[in-house]
C-alpha cells in the first residue's frame, strides 16, 4: 500500500503503522465521515488461503457484533483487487506491552483498572460467543487517557490453523498459551482467562512466568512447570491479588473462574483491607477413587506378610535351639508381638475404610449462608471463603455457587468456598453515540434493557448510527427492566429546487404602458384592450426632430 492510495472508494492511506504475522495496518483517513481509521490488510502471501480467508470473513463479521467500550470497533470489511481488508477504529497510542515498559512499575490499582477493563471487553465477546484465543499485551491497545481496547478478533482463529510451528506467527503467543491448547485441544473461554491471568503475571512481575530456548520448551511448561509466585518479585503484591493470578492460570479448566464475570469480581476486591490476611489459592484435590475388593485385598497382604515375618523369626528362633527358658521367653515375646500387629492393622484398617475416601458437594445453590453451612456440615465438609460478588439471578444474601461446585467428589479435609450475590448491580449505562444501532440495541436487550428509537434526518453522522441517547453515559442503572430512547440517523431526502419567476414591477399609469413596451427585453403582455405597436414612435424618421421637442411633424 502506497500514501493516498484509496481502498475501498473511502479510505485514503496516509502510512504504515505496524506489521503482524498476519496483516499489515494502516492509518487512513476516510473521506465521507471525515475521520482517521485503521485499516488491516491481510498479507499478501496468505490471500491465496481459501481456508484462512473464510475464516477470516466469518471472524470478522462475528466480531463486527460486539460493540463495547473496551474493543475496537469494527467499521467496514470488504475486499478489493483481490485483497482483504478490515477497518477499524483508530485508537492513538500504543499497545499495552510498551505501555507497561514505559511506565514500569505500574501502580497496583492500575494494574486492576487495566484488567477489568479488559475482563469487561472479553466477557461481551464471550456472550457472543466468540473465544479471542491470541489474548497477549500486544492485543491491547491503550488510548491516550489510559484505558484499555481488545483488538484482532478473529486473526486469532486464522492464526490456530497455523499451528506452534510457524515461529513467525507463533512465538509471541507461546507464553500466554492455555495447556489445553498446547496439547491440541479446543480453546475456550477459560483458555481466554487463562491469558488474562499470565497478562496480570506480567504486569506485576514486568515479566512472563515461563521463558525458554525454543517455543516447544515453553509450552512444556504450561503444562508441566507450577506457577511462579509473584509476590516473590513483587512484594507490593497482596496475597488476594497474587490468588486471583493463580485460579485464572489453573492447569485444569475447571479450576479456573467460570467466567470472565466471575474474574473480574474477585480482582475488583482484591486491594481490599480485609482480604490482606487471605491464604493462598490452591486448586480442589483430585479425586480419590473408593476402594475396591481387589483394592482391600492388595492392603491386607502386608498385614499377612507380618505375619509371616513373625513366624519366620519364631521359626528360626526354634532351630536355633536356645535353652527351654529362652525359648518360651521367645515364644512369649513373638506371640504378643504377633497379637499387637493384628490389633494395629484390625485398628488401621477400620480407621482407612469406615470412613469415605470422598465426599459430594450437596448443591447450596439460592440458600442462605446459614442454609449452605448447615447442608455442608451434613455432608462432613465445612466452609472455606466467603466472596460476594453482584447478581441479576440471585437474590442479595444468597448463595450463587459453590467452589468446588455440586456435585464435585472431594476430600473431606478440603474446605468448600462460597460465592454470595450482592444483588443486583448498578453501573454506568454508557456512551453509544455514533454506533451501529441494530448492534446496540441487540447488545442491550440481551442485558434485559427496553430499547426504542426513532429516525431522524441528518447528515452529521453515518445513517443507521446513534445521534442522541435518553440516557447519560455516567447515570448508574440496573440493566434489568431500565427503559432507554434512542435518536438514530437517517440520511436527509433532497428536494429539487424549482426556479421562481421575478417579480413584476407594479404599473403606475396608462401612459407609461407604450414606455414599457419599448423595452425590447420585456416579455411582458400588453394590458388587455389595448394595442401594441408593430414599431416604436418616430420609427420613420431618420433623426430626432430639432428644437428639443418630441412633437410630431405635420405633413
Amino acid at each position: 500500500m502506497e500514501p493516498n492510495q484509496m481502498i475501498g472508494g473511502r479510505y485514503q492511506i496516509i502510512r504504515l503503522i505496524g506489521k503482524g504475522g498476519m496483516a499489515s495496518v494502516y492509518l487512513a483517513y476516510d473521506i465521507i465521515l471525515e475521520r482517521e481509521v485503521a485499516v488491516k490488510v491481510m498479507r499478501f502471501d496468505l490471500q491465496d488461503d481459501p481456508l484462512i480467508q473464510q475464516r477470516f470473513e466469518n471472524e470478522i463479521r462475528a466480531s463486527a457484533e460486539v460493540v463495547h467500550p473496551n474493543i475496537t470497533q469494527v467499521y467496514d470489511y470488504g475486499e478489493e483487487n483481490g485483497i482483504q481488508y478490515l477497518v477499524t477504529e483508530y485508537v492513538a497510542g500504543t499497545d499495552l506491552k510498551r505501555y507497561e515498559m514505559r511506565h514500569r512499575p505500574l501502580p497496583l490499582p492500575k494494574v486492576v483498572q487495566i484488567m477489568s477493563q479488559i475482563l469487561s471487553g472479553i466477557s461481551v465477546a464471550h456472550d457472543h460467543h466468540i473465544v479471542h484465543r491470541d489474548l497477549k499485551p500486544q492485543n491491547i491497545l491503550m488510548d491516550l487517557d489510559g484505558n484499555a481496547k481488545i483488538t484482532d478478533f478473529g486473526i486469532a482463529r486464522a492464526q490456530s490453523s497455523q499451528g506452534i510451528t510457524q515461529t513467525d506467527t507463533a512465538i509471541g503467543s507461546v507464553h500466554y498459551m492455555s495447556p489445553e491448547q498446547v496439547k491440541g485441544h479446543m480453546a475456550t473461554n477459560r483458555s481466554d482467562l487463562y491469558a488474562l491471568g499470565i497478562m496480570l503475571y506480567e504486569l506485576l512481575a514486568g515479566q512472563v512466568p515461563f521463558e525458554g530456548e525454543t517455543s516447544v520448551s515453553v509450552a512444556v511448561k504450561h503444562t508441566t512447570d507450577p506457577f511462579p509466585s509473584v509476590c516473590q518479585i513483587n512484594q507490593s503484591v497482596p496475597q488476594a491479588l497474587e490468588n486471583v493470578i493463580y485460579q485464572a492460570t489453573a492447569k485444569n479448566p475447571a479450576d479456573r473462574y467460570a467466567d470472565a464475570a466471575e474474574m473480574q469480581a474477585d480482582l475488583a476486591t482484591s486491594l481490599n483491607a480485609d482480604r490482606a490476611n487471605e491464604a493462598p489459592w490452591v486448586a480442589a484435590q483430585p479425586t480419590i477413587p473408593m476402594p475396591t475388593v481387589s483394592a482391600q485385598a492388595s492392603h491386607s497382604k502386608p498385614l499377612n506378610e507380618a505375619v509371616d515375618q513373625t513366624d519366620d523369626v519364631m521359626a528360626k528362633s526354634i532351630l536355633a535351639k536356645p535353652p527351654r527358658k529362652k525359648r518360651f521367653r521367645w515364644r512369649l515375646w513373638g506371640g504378643v508381638a504377633l497379637i499387637v500387629t493384628l490389633l494395629v492393622g484390625i485398628v488401621g484398617y477400620a480407621a482407612i475404610y469406615s470412613t469415605p475416601a470422598v465426599v459430594n458437594v450437596p448443591d447450596v445453590a439460592n440458600t442462605t449462608v446459614s442454609q449452605a453451612r448447615k447442608k455442608l456440615s451434613a455432608a462432613n465438609l465445612k466452609v472455606g471463603s466467603i466472596r460476594e460478588v453482584f447478581s441479576d439471578q440471585i437474590s442479595q444474601g444468597r448463595v450463587i455457587k459453590s467452589v468446588p461446585g455440586a456435585g464435585r467428589e472431594i476430600d473431606p479435609r478440603n474446605r468448600v468456598n462460597l460465592v454470595v450475590s450482592k444483588g443486583v448491580e448498578e453501573v454506568p449505562f454508557g456512551n453509544y453515540l455514533n454506533q451501529p444501532y441494530e448492534a446496540v440495541a441487540k447488545q442491550l436487550q440481551e442485558k434485559g434493557y427496553t430499547v426504542t428509537f426513532e429516525n431522524v434526518q441528518s447528515s452529521q453522522i453515518m445513517a443507521g448510527n446513534i445521534l442522541e441517547q435518553s440516557l447519560d453515559p455516567d447515570v448508574k442503572v440496573r440493566p434489568r427492566g431500565t427503559h432507554v430512547h434512542f435518536i438514530v440517523a437517517q440520511p436527509p431526502i433532497l428536494v429539487p429546487i424549482v426556479p421562481i419567476p421575478a417579480p413584476q414591477p407594479p404599473k403606475s399609469s396608462a401612459d407609461e404602458a407604450p414606455k414599457e413596451s419599448n423595452t425590447a427585453s420585456s416579455s411582458v403582455a400588453p394590458p388587455r384592450g389595448t394595442t401594441q405597436p408593430t414599431s416604436p414612435p418616430n420609427a420613420n424618421q431618420g433623426t430626432a426632430p430639432t428644437g428639443g421637442t418630441n412633437a410630431p411633424t405635420t405633413q
